[in-house]
């Protein structure tokens, strides 16, 4: 009888009420129900050997490296693939509120918030279970540690909290830990399929999450998170330049071209053959209105290379929501040749916060993969780092990493060669003028992509 009522609550979605059931059906009258051989037996009937599907998802999660990870799984695969010198990773319960704190502050290793199976007393099942939670243990203080404990990156959890109350708490105390502390902005990330609902995205943003968009199926979602960790060395594989252009010039509306736009990134529209780059080469040889490398220029359309270096910064600059640095007058403008552009390069910005952007899955993607990469990498260089340590021989690899937004260098700025060594432009002479991470590689071909479509159908605008 319980568990019929159990499979009733189930398919209700009422999981605690259902587990209830289950949970006093196994119960022993003279134990506690987590010392109950036959609980004992029944977690681990269900929860020590989970099948998987595929392992895609946990090799990216291992590949990301992450510091922490917080889960709601009772199963301990997490800590057999985030390994630590062939050990699998140490692991705490909500049972030792000291332990998650400790493991918090000092990073590496994995928090169970709803038990392991192999601890009964921990699992976070029925109802009660999630009263003797709340009741146990004063959930404020480790709320506050994991909100202020870095970029929490929270990949298929159900945001909403719907049935799972322990969750739903945590939750609740972010947003009173976001109010309180007065942020401005979202400090952690949620990886969602589809583009979500506008009250779905205004709900993450009081509990402190940014929803981002990894795609439209779940199966994308190991292939994204690898995307954030993915290596600063990349692999562009050349397609027809003729049929790449043909692709926008023909659309017939706005609406198609800018479709098409996901096309321009997605086959990296570069000469030739397959070419691997770093970031670095991409950007670098752009002294004056310099053309890039002839390998690496962008393909022209009938009248002019509407990817000429400097349209392509504007535009990338205008992307990032920053002001440009540079050039300081109108008169550097006209020299430039930039003066006549702006205007389709406001609406190049325009785009991205309007529902032509959000109509394509593809832009989406890349604009959210950008939003992830800023969030989980933080590091910064300014120029000052740099000359400190290029004079105490650091290695050159550190500043694969960096760039500036590249411009004319300044000859009475610094040793010339000395900058060109490292692929690094002087912006002006303030040195503590932070360099922009490489991760912003996805934002440049973005902004030159959207800058395409802008002249492709500038006419009809």
């Amino acid at each position: 009888m319980r568990l019929r009522a159990a499979r009733k609550l189930g398919s209700q979605g009422d999981l605690p009420g259902a587990f209830q059931l289950i949970q006093e059906s196994l119960a022993e009258s003279s134990l506690p129900l987590y010392e109950s051989v036959h609980y004992e037996g029944y977690l681990s009937d269900v929860f020590r050997s989970p099948a998987l599907a595929s392992s895609d998802l946990l090799e990216s999660l291992r590949n990301l490296n992450p510091r922490l990870i917080i889960t709601t799984n009772y199963d301990l695969l997490l800590e057999e693939y985030v390994t630590q010198s062939g050990a699998p990773a140490p692991s705490v319960t909500w049972l030792n509120p000291s332990q998650i704190k400790s493991m918090i502050r000092i990073g590496r290793g994995v928090v169970h918030l709803h038990g392991r199976y192999d601890v009964p007393r921990s699992v976070v099942l029925s109802t009660s279970d999630y009263q003797r939670v709340v009741s146990e243990h004063d959930a404020t203080e480790i709320a506050t540690a994991i909100f202020h404990s870095g970029v929490l990156l929270f990949v298929g959890a159900s945001l909403e909290g719907m049935g799972d109350p322990h969750l739903s708490k945590l939750l609740d105390s972010f947003a009173r830990i976001k109010s309180d502390s007065d942020l401005e902005e979202s400090p952690h990330m949620a990886l969602l399929a589809g583009r979500p609902e506008g009250s779905v995205v205004a709900r993450l943003r009081r509990l402190g999450v940014d929803a981002c968009t990894y795609g439209t199926a779940y199966e994308e979602l190991p292939t994204f998170i690898r995307s954030i960790s993915g290596p600063d060395e990349i692999t562009i594989r050349a397609r027809p330049v003729r049929n790449t252009i043909e692709t926008v010039s023909r659309a017939g509306s706005l609406g198609e071209a800018v479709g098409s736009v996901g096309e321009f990134i997605k086959s990296s529209i570069f000469r030739g053959r397959d070419v691997r780059v770093t970031y670095t080469e991409l950007t670098e040889n752009s002294e004056g209105d310099r053309q890039l490398e002839s390998r690496y220029v962008f393909p022209a359309n009938p009248t002019r290379n509407v990817f000429n270096y400097p349209l392509s910064i504007a535009a990338w600059a205008l992307l990032e929501g920053r002001i440009i640095e540079w050039p300081r007058d109108a008169e550097s403008l006209c020299n430039l040749g930039l003066v006549d552009h702006l205007g389709r390069l406001r609406r190049a910005r325009e785009l991205l916060d309007r529902d032509y952007t959000q109509a394509s899955p593809e832009i989406q993607r890349y604009v959210d993969l950008v939003r992830v990469r800023k969030a989980m990498d933080s590091r910064t260089l300014t120029l000052k780092d740099f000359f400190q340590d290029w004079d105490s021989a650091q290695p050159r690899s550190r500043y694969a990493q960096f760039l500036s937004v590249p411009v004319p260098i300044v000859d009475s700025f610094g040793n010339r060669e000395k900058i060109s060594e490292y692929g690094v432009f002087n912006i002006d002479s303030n040195e503590e003028l932070p360099l922009l991470d490489v991760r912003s590689e996805e934002s440049l071909k973005l902004a030159s992509a959207i800058v395409a479509t802008c002249y492709s159908v500038g006419a009809k605008w």
